[in-house]
């Protein structure tokens, strides 16, 4: 005989592919990104390349921009970015699913994480 998981069980093990997902695919763009703008690099001449604008918080313009026209420091500093922004997007499933299963305790907790996440990442973008 095989026991009967219960109803939630199924959707939380859904939710734990759906993470799963959701940070896997980010470490592979992430990678995707970096390892073309270490390659472009090399074709374009060799030495590392520099960071946009020399200093940090990255300009997330500067990034963009950067990438429309292939530059390598860009392609590398937009993989950093999607490494960087991959947690926030579990979190933000995280909410979700919290959502869903009525969880009113985590939704809220999931809320005040990535709001306090976002606003370091835009003041920082603001000083810069």
């Amino acid at each position: 005989m095989t026991a009967k998981l219960p109803d939630n069980a199924a959707t939380r093990s859904d939710e734990t592919r759906g993470v799963i997902g959701i940070l896997r695919l980010g470490v592979m763009v992430s990678a995707a990104l970096i390892v073309i703008g270490l390659l472009a690099q090399i074709l374009k001449g060799g030495a590392a390349p520099q960071a946009l604008g020399g200093s940090f918080p990255i300009l997330l313009s500067r990034v963009a921009g950067g990438v429309l026209r292939l530059e390598p420091a860009a392609l590398v500093d937009a993989g950093l970015l999607v490494l960087l922004v991959t947690p926030m997007a579990r979190v933000a499933a995280g909410i979700v699913a919290s959502a869903r299963a009525r969880d009113a305790a985590y939704v809220i907790i999931g809320v005040v994480v990535l709001a306090l996440v976002l606003y370091g990442l835009l003041s920082g973008q603001a000083a810069g």
